[in-house]
């Protein structure tokens, strides 16, 4: 399932939130853009 879900999020040009605990989908976006809550902008 995350395939084709990452599959789908990248096929996309719209904002996409993602909140996940899945490993390989974590892996999968590693190189996207995160807004971590809490934490200090850099």
């Amino acid at each position: 399932m995350a395939k084709e879900l990452t599959a789908a999020i990248r096929g996309t040009s719209a904002a996409v939130v993602v909140a996940t605990h899945d490993g390989q989908l974590l892996r999968d976006l590693a190189n996207w853009a995160r807004l971590r809550v809490g934490e200090p902008s850099r």
